[in-house]
């Protein structure tokens, strides 16, 4: 199944749905969803696997706007899923099965958490008390996606792959590689808006600033300076749940906070961290992000990190 770039690139953020159905039979698990055009000998198209989600009963779907933060037009996507739910152990098996087989195959360079539904308290163990109105707002919980997310983590890890994750995909990133020590919570900054009242996605605006050392931006001149992102969420990670503890396990598994929400009237520390990134082997391995650079292709601020995203993917 091959789609064409210009299918994608909508100015605004009207998400399509490439839906698949979920065949449980289907022995190695992995569904291509975008095939690279043809590129040069001098280089391999990128293969990215993403954890994709829930559209209809049945089927699973991988929102395409994503596909905007891969380098133009090099690279094939695959999504991975198990539709039982319930099934854990066998999922597990089957999606570590599954990578191995496309790694050898394929060599898997990055994997893409994305954004969309909840996570469950069980899987980051925390105690959330999110409403019924936000669940069904995202789509509620899927267990199975959780459990499909955690093992692409594990295999990014022991494989040193790259790791880009949105939204939810970034508190299940920080979440895992904090060994659970840091939890998504429930917060009432579910709209974050410079402007009173927007309802428009596109629009739900706020600043931020960098919080990285002076000596990583001087090493890595490629993070982009940014001020302002958009951003809708009912949970996210705060500034004060960042203990001595916790920001040391980051650390030695390279993840750096790098951007925190700078909202009039709230205070430092229960602002939301807005961006982390990872280094590792004196490189940028990682980009995680609360917000949505897939969103509105015109806002500058965006587009810095979409291009930011693409070169930490092929460099």
């Amino acid at each position: 199944m091959s789609f064409k770039r210009k299918d994608f690139h909508k100015v605004k953020d009207t998400v399509k749905y490439i839906k698949l159905k979920i065949d449980e039979t289907n022995s190695h698990g992995l569904e291509k969803i975008h095939e690279p055009k043809l590129v040069t000998h001098k280089s391999k198209p990128i293969t990215v696997v993403s954890d994709g989600r829930r559209v209809d009963n049945g089927y699973i779907g991988f929102q395409s706007p994503y596909i905007s933060l891969l380098p133009d037009d090099s690279s094939s996507i695959h999504l991975i899923w198990k539709g039982k739910e319930h099934d854990t152990e066998l999922s597990k098996k089957h999606i570590r099965k599954s990578l191995t087989i496309l790694d050898k195959k394929e060599g898997v360079d990055v994997i893409l958490l994305t954004g969309g539904e909840h996570l469950h308290p069980y899987t980051t163990e925390s105690t959330s008390t999110v409403n019924d109105d936000e669940l069904n707002k995202y789509g509620g919980y899927c267990l199975a996606r959780d459990i499909a997310g955690v093992e692409l983590l594990e295999f990014a890890e022991k494989h040193n792959k790259t790791v880009i994750s949105i939204c939810r995909g970034m508190q299940l990133t920080i979440n895992y590689f904090s060994n659970k020590t840091i939890k998504p919570r429930d917060h009432n900054q579910y709209i974050h808006t410079v402007i009173p009242g927007e309802t428009d996605p596109i629009l739900q605006l706020h600043k931020v600033k960098s919080i990285l050392p002076k000596e990583l931006k001087d090493r890595f001149p490629i993070i982009p300076e940014i001020s302002i992102v958009n951003s809708a969420h009912a949970q996210g990670i705060l500034l004060s749940d960042l203990t001595e503890n916790s920001l040391s396990i980051l650390k030695d598994n390279g993840w750096i906070p790098w951007l925190v929400a700078d909202i009039e009237g709230i205070d430092e520390q229960n602002q939301v961290i807005e961006g982390w990134i990872r280094i590792s082997n004196d490189k940028i391995t990682g980009v995680a992000l609360q917000f949505h650079p897939e969103r509105d292709y015109s806002q500058e601020e965006n587009k810095k990190i979409r291009e930011f995203i693409k070169r930490v993917i092929v460099s």
